[in-house]
């Protein structure tokens, strides 16, 4: 991949993050905290490629100040999850929703109040991102996908896989983010299955949410029937796991050309 094909892929993704961060500053609509984020981890998988290619890669430092922006915006998007995840349990707890929505608020309130600040780092970072490109081999992107492949696989392996599964997935995504970047390079005869990679990290996604609200509820008053709801639900999602995981060996790769997928962020 030569400089230009990184600085187009580069560029697109960060007028996605600036557009979602200008329209959030705005408008609050949680839809566009979220894909923030989403173009945030996309950019981030970019750093991880590099660094993994170039040992003295300076874009984990230039994406420092980009990481605590998204850090913030987790704050409010795991909150708006909670309340989500309480839609599907059947929870309803007015003081519970009441302590989210506030923490929300509060939070967004911060965020604007930030909004110059925030702002100018994005902006710098994108500057300086651009500067740090080095054109990268077809072998140098093959050895970022075996090591981010093995490193998911290593966490899938384990008897208590359950709580890596989250660093797993960050593997996984890396990998999804790279190959659209990556695109011929990877077309050879043994080439990652990315429609099977796609539909394992969303089921670990769909687990994570879950989980994550379940131990925010730990210790909380609520229901039996909605606690029964969401440990049912967990349990569910990690079974569907289990199924593709127990296959990740066999289907991790594909022996003909596979069909071109669109790649959704869930």
């Amino acid at each position: 991949m030569n400089k230009r094909q990184q600085k187009e892929f580069l560029e697109e993704r960060w007028r996605m993050l600036h557009q979602h961060f200008n329209q959030f500053c705005q408008h609050q609509n949680p839809v566009d905290i979220h894909q923030m984020r989403v173009f945030t981890k996309k950019i981030h998988s970019f750093v991880k490629f590099h660094s993994s290619t170039f040992s003295d890669s300076r874009l984990p430092k230039i994406f420092k100040p980009v990481r605590k922006i998204f850090k913030h915006g987790g704050i409010i998007r795991e909150a708006q999850i909670h309340l989500l995840n309480f839609e599907k349990i059947g929870l309803s707890n007015d003081k519970l929703e009441t302590q989210l929505k506030d923490l929300i608020q509060k939070e967004t309130d911060k965020f604007k109040l930030r909004e110059k600040k925030y702002r100018k780092s994005l902006q710098i970072a994108e500057i300086d991102f651009y500067n740090q490109l080095s054109s990268t081999s077809k072998p140098q992107s093959k050895s970022f996908f075996k090591e981010f492949l093995l490193g998911s696989q290593h966490i899938l392996n384990k008897k208590r896989y359950i709580p890596h599964l989250h660093d797993s997935r960050k593997n996984l995504k890396s990998i999804i983010h790279i190959a659209e970047l990556a695109g011929k390079d990877i077309s050879q005869k043994r080439e990652l299955n990315l429609e099977y990679i796609v539909a394992l990290t969303e089921k670990i996604g769909i687990w994570h949410d879950l989980h994550q609200t379940q131990l925010w509820l730990k210790g909380k008053k609520i229901d039996s029937k909605s606690k029964k709801t969401l440990q049912q639900q967990i349990e569910e999602i990690i079974l569907q796991i289990d199924t593709l995981k127990k296959e990740f060996d066999g289907k991790i790769v594909v022996t003909h050309s596979p069909k071109q997928i669109p790649v959704q962020e869930p």
